[in-house]
């Protein structure tokens, strides 16, 4: 299915942001876009509002868009809530495996391969990763928990894009602990699953920086 003018205008935007060529102190205006794209500005509103809704862009009245910026403390706390949430979606996935989950999880196995191999843009890098995590929180089978979850997950999208600007595309392949966490999953392994669910949210801790994780005399 072809983009719309909407999706093709968001893609831009994102992989902007992404390769660091939109600054955090930068803000953007419909009226600036609009005239990049040579479009009205109709779908240029639509696809920053749509970059808001993944928690990436805030939107100043009467000034314009700026990027998100997420503190040192702020992102260890997320990411230590995130492990608790998602623990305990893992297990609760466990007791709700059916026939039609396990054909899903089948599927992110496929695609787990394929990512492995490379080859993914930006976006579906980072939509890619997000996917098996908000599986698990869907299997769970509890909606406010999977709420929760995915509300973590956008407050982490915009650090997350600090990865991207120092990363190659040749370099953009899926988390090793995605598949083994599928995989520990279907086989109904939870100290496997546990495990590897850990590991992989503490790469994504040492992938967003040492340094910005360090520990600070804060409140």
């Amino acid at each position: 299915m072809a983009e719309t003018l909407k999706e093709k205008i968001y893609s831009t935007i994102m992989e902007q942001i992404m390769t660091g060529r939109i600054s955090p102190d930068e803000f953007l205006t419909e009226a600036r876009l609009a005239e990049q794209f040579q479009v009205s500005r109709a779908p240029v509103r639509e696809a920053l509002v749509a970059v808001c809704n993944e928690g990436i862009l805030q939107n100043i009245p009467r000034v314009g868009y700026r990027l998100v910026t997420i503190g040192p403390k702020e992102l260890r706390d997320a990411l230590a809530v995130r492990l608790l949430l998602e623990s305990e979606a893992a297990r609760l996935a466990l007791l709700n495996l059916d026939p039609e989950k396990e054909q899903i999880i089948d599927q992110f196995i496929q695609e787990e391969e394929t990512g492995e191999r490379g080859g993914l843009s930006i976006i579906e890098w980072m939509k890619h990763g997000e996917a098996v995590h908000l599986a698990l929180a869907r299997f769970s089978g509890n909606r406010i928990l999977e709420e929760m979850i995915l509300e973590l997950i956008k407050k982490l999208r915009r650090a997350s894009t600090q990865v991207f600007v120092e990363r190659s595309r040749s370099d953009l392949k899926s988390s090793p602990y995605h598949l083994r966490i599928l995989q520990a999953l279907k086989r109904r392994e939870e100290a496997d699953l546990l495990a590897n669910l850990s590991q992989d949210i503490a790469l994504t801790t040492n992938l967003l920086g040492a340094a910005q994780l360090a520990p600070r005399s804060e409140p």
